[in-house]
């Protein structure tokens, strides 16, 4: 998700007419959390409630869609992951905490080993600056406030949403897998698809063409309400 999706977004939800219920049918890796944000703030305002559909993924970002729902429901093959924001460290996107962690590592084993010259430490540690420290620390502060915002409507106090969001924030690997179960255990409210199997059904089919749609015309998004497609990417 990037700051361009806005505009296809925008176009999808002028055609569903303000419903009751908005379902947000969502598979992404994830992407920027502001445009994660300004996504859930467009469909509650187009909506008296919001809730999310995953057949699939729903990663970082995504991930953070999702809390901005009452609902999410998840299948046998749904995962979400955690939403720990990624900043740039020596020339790649890493997990804020993955850099934090680093060198509390380091720190930590040249405390345990004196024994080990402490300038091989510190040629290790040349790579943490402290502004770049300084930025995953901003980083997850602002992710930490705006997912504990957004869950307002998942959570039924601040302290439950609280909890998840930190728990949400820490998970490592960036790219772990949260299927419905741990979800729940979580504290999210999912609807369990698993228990609708005619639903689940009809769910997956609705994905796997989708993604057969992408993968025939080489789409790199797909954007659909009953009326409309939007696609990018590949050749017309």
């Amino acid at each position: 998700m990037n700051a361009e999706d806005v505009k296809a977004f925008e176009d999808m939800l002028q055609s569903v007419d303000n419903p009751d219920v908005l379902y947000l049918f969502i598979n992404s890796p994830g992407g920027d959390p502001e445009t994660a944000l300004r996504i859930i703030h467009m469909c509650r305002e187009r909506s008296e409630h919001f809730r999310a559909v995953v057949p699939d993924m729903a990663k970082s970002a995504a991930t953070q869609v999702c809390l901005g729902t009452e609902e999410i429901a998840m299948g046998y093959n749904s995962e979400l992951g955690p939403i720990d924001p990624q900043i740039p460290f020596r020339g790649e996107w890493t997990a804020a905490y993955t850099v934090k962690d680093g060198l509390e590592f380091i720190e930590q084993r040249a405390k345990d080993n004196p024994e080990v010259p402490t300038q091989i430490y510190q040629a290790i540690a040349q790579h943490y600056d402290p502004a770049l420290l300084k930025d995953a620390d901003k980083a997850i502060e602002y992710i930490r406030d705006m997912a504990t915002e957004i869950a307002g409507n998942m959570f039924d106090d601040d302290e439950a949403a609280t909890e998840c969001v930190e728990r949400l924030l820490e998970l490592e690997p960036h790219a772990k897998s949260i299927n419905p179960d741990q979800a729940d255990e979580m504290g999210l409210n999912i609807f369990d698809l698993r228990e609708h199997e005619e639903l689940w059904s009809n769910v997956w089919e609705l994905y796997i063409r989708s993604d057969t749609i992408m993968s025939e015309h080489n789409r790199d998004k797909l954007w659909e309400t009953h009326e409309h497609t939007i696609s990018i990417g590949g050749e017309d």
